[in-house]
């Protein structure tokens, strides 16, 4: 199996998780992060706004914002192009 085609499986997996489902893994997901020593000490951190059934960060980022950080997401410049970051 290729590499898209893990990740096009993935995706569509992604896709078929019952909305409450996803809502409750994005949570543990926000909460676990949270929680982490090395999340706490960072100044700013990198994160993503949720697309395609992605686990979604809002409750992470509100976080990092209450006690702080930056929080950066990601650009996307085009296939083949690098990614940039911006606060």
């Amino acid at each position: 199996m290729t590499i898209s085609e893990i990740r096009q499986s993935i995706r569509e997996k992604r896709r078929q998780m019952d909305a409450t489902v996803r809502t409750v893994a994005s949570q543990q997901i926000c909460g676990s992060i949270a929680e982490r020593a090395d999340f706490q000490a960072a100044n700013s951190v990198a994160m993503f706004l949720a697309f395609d059934g992605e686990p979604d960060l809002t409750d992470l980022i509100s976080t990092a914002w209450e006690r702080g950080q930056r929080v950066f997401l990601p650009i996307v410049h085009g296939k083949g192009r690098p990614m940039s970051f911006a606060a």
